[in-house]
């Protein structure tokens, strides 16, 4: 007999930054229901309980105004006799220390399907003699997203009213894709803006499909589905299940689930798109996914944009998105919606802003595949036309197997480094403002680049030419430029950073859209041991600040 313990949660993972900034300001109504049936065992349970209590304290981190219930579902209480039973342990509450606050109360058959209906007469404050704890209602309001988190090792359909363990509904008819036997879930996503997130310790096929379809679309479970035919999800993956051999999450799942609560109530979107290597590159290339917003909103922007992974500056295309049935989108995007260098490695990123009751709300998005530097690879040009202006506080980077013809302005508080095999041309209408950085090397192509130190930099004096027109070659002396090196790279979140020569200074880690995530001081050391265990897999930006100089190297956390 199995259980399931549920996480109904809204189905997109959004990237690591976002997951404060998303969450709903108005907070959501968090279920977590608890397997009380005798196939769970007390360690198990242990197993349960701790998680939930983890998971309940990041919930609460994550948005003060969510709130939580923790529920038990079973057949055995007390001295009554068996029947499918639910025990709410309290309404729903934002006190850590009440929401926190449990014990195991049921044993026997689990009835997951039975027990989300009378969850239902709890939310509509409707007499039940199933429910048989003192606290008798649920308090909800209908503007606030209702999630339902279910931890179980229920079967699909087994057994019978007493003992037995049913995912599906008990009622017949209740065979594989029927409707009726995704009867309450239905109602649940349909009527009362439900989503479900399913826990499940299970390995047989059959269960686990039954289980993943209860699963509201979302998350990153890409597998098969029961699927049947008045699903509101359109039998469409993936889903928001989390298939394990025990109950114990770990910090990263946590991370993941809080990361998909919290972005409930303001907007989703998901995609999936394989990298592209440079010598793969052809247009234009589609970029497809998902979008939901709440009910009422309307789009005001939508647009796919490439974020460099070096310097974490956005470049958003020209591409008007195409709409579908189903909140389906897709961006065709060719050459000429292009804004970006078309050198360098960058990584995908949707950004959608919506109006509802006259506020305006941006969410954002990042590639769904995970565990590759990049997402778009050009290849290095042969030469390099550059009239794009930079920005404070933008870094720009640019290479070029053999020349780099400049006509942009480095603003004051902005940085330029130019790498280029033959020479750097700044041609009348390049200006390097006063409180700039700009930097240019005779090197060629570079997937690292190092900025200089101050004292090193070169000064360009345009009026020194008659034709107003500086080149930099071979002729310019040039820098021993430091590096440092990661190893393993990629790895788990633990690795070593190696600088040439024994430093101090700092050593920062930052997302691909420019979050700082981690900082370390370190003095007179040549390396430095990172951790970043608790960080979502992704492609990150490690910075050494050292004796005035700053260098920069991608590393990949799987």
């Amino acid at each position: 007999m199995k259980k399931i313990f549920r996480l109904a949660i809204c189905s997109v993972l959004f990237s690591w930054n976002s997951i404060y900034s998303q969450s709903g300001s108005n907070g959501s109504d968090i279920i977590i229901c608890l397997d009380n049936s005798a196939s769970v065992e007390n360690f198990e349970f242990n197993d349960m309980t701790v998680s939930s209590k983890k998971l309940i304290q990041s919930i609460l981190n994550c948005n003060p105004n969510n709130k939580v219930s923790v529920i038990h579902y079973g057949t055995t209480f007390q001295s009554l006799p068996l029947s499918p039973k639910i025990y709410i342990e309290s309404d729903f509450t934002n006190n850590l220390t009440t929401a926190q606050t449990f014990t195991r109360r049921l044993n026997d058959g689990d009835h997951f399907h039975q027990a989300v209906g009378m969850i239902g007469e709890a939310i509509d404050h409707l007499p039940s003699s199933s429910i048989v704890s003192p606290q008798k209602t649920l308090t909800t309001n209908s503007s606030r997203p209702l999630i339902i988190f279910l931890f179980t090792d229920g079967e699909r359909a087994a057994g019978n009213a007493l003992t037995g363990s049913y995912l599906v509904n008990l009622n017949p008819p209740n065979g594989l894709h029927e409707n009726n036997a995704f009867l309450n879930f239905t109602n649940f996503k349909n009527n009362r803006n439900a989503k479900f997130v399913v826990v499940h310790v299970e390995d047989y096929s059959v269960y686990k499909e039954a289980a993943a379809s209860i699963a509201s679309f979302g998350g990153s479970y890409p597998g098969p589905i029961e699927g049947y035919p008045a699903d509101p999800d359109n039998n469409q993956v993936p889903r928001l299940y989390l298939n394990k051999n025990n109950f114990i999450l770990s910090t990263t799942e946590i991370a993941d689930l809080t990361q998909n609560i919290c972005s409930i109530g303001k907007g989703k979107i998901t995609f999936y798109h394989e990298p592209i290597p440079c010598e793969s590159m052809n247009y234009p290339f589609n970029v497809n996914g998902t979008y939901t917003i709440p009910a009422g909103s309307t789009i005001t922007n939508f647009n796919m944009a490439l974020v460099n992974t070096s310097t974490g500056v956005s470049y958003p295309t020209s591409s008007i998105p195409s709409y579908s049935s189903g909140n389906f989108f897709s961006f065709s995007i060719d050459l000429s919606n292009l804004t970006n260098p078309l050198s360098g490695e960058y990584k995908l990123q949707a950004n959608l802003t919506y109006t509802n009751g006259g506020a305006s709300t941006t969410i954002q998005a990042n590639n769904g595949v995970v565990g590759f530097p990049y997402d778009i690879q050009f290849c290095c040009p042969d030469d390099l036309y550059i009239n794009t202006n930079v920005a404070a506080p933008n870094i720009d980077l640019q290479s070029a197997q053999n020349t780099i013809t400049a006509v942009n302005v480095i603003s004051h508080g902005a940085k330029a480094v130019y790498h280029a095999g033959k020479f750097v041309l700044l041609n009348p209408g390049f200006n390097s403002e006063e409180g700039s950085d700009f930097f240019a090397y005779i090197e060629g192509c570079k997937s690292e680049q190092t900025l200089k130190s101050k004292d090193t930099d070169y000064h360009i004096d345009l009026n020194a030419d008659p034709n107003n027109t500086k080149t930099i070659g071979g002729g310019i002396k040039t820098q021993q430029q430091r590096s440092l090196q990661i190893s393993p790279n990629p790895n788990t979140g633990l690795f070593t950073v190696s600088i040439d020569k024994i430093g101090s200074g700092s050593l920062q880690i930052a997302d691909i859209n420019g979050t700082i995530v981690f900082e370390k001081l370190f003095k007179n050391e040549k390396e430095i041991d990172v951790n970043i265990q608790s960080l979502p897999s992704a492609t990150y930006i490690v910075k050494v600040i050292s004796d005035n100089e700053t260098m920069t190297q991608k590393v990949i956390k799987r």
